[in-house]
């Protein structure tokens, strides 16, 4: 029961560590995305404590919303730089 506790608190807390360090530059929609995080964080330590097995499908899922959050996350930021770019000239 403790290794589940810990892993929870872990994968919460990884989650929300990246969610702060964002908050200075980055916008609210960008910042919601990272909350997803939370189950993938909580899948790689289950299987790196744990030791459990995940399916090609939970891996697929894990891939998806990596690559998701990554995509908004580039995107934003790109629109962000443009407009910072756009208000100088």
């Amino acid at each position: 029961m403790s290794a589940l506790l810990f892993m929870s608190l872990a994968g919460t807390a990884a989650a929300i560590v990246i969610w702060l360090t964002e908050v200075r530059r980055a916008r609210l929609d960008t910042l919601t995305t990272w909350t997803l995080l939370v189950p993938i964080f909580g899948i790689i330590l289950s299987v790196v404590v744990l030791q459990e097995r995940q399916s090609i499908w939970g891996w697929i899922g894990t891939v998806v919303v990596i690559a998701s959050t990554i995509l908004v996350t580039v995107t934003t930021r790109q629109r962000t730089h443009t407009r910072s770019t756009n208000l100088i000239s």
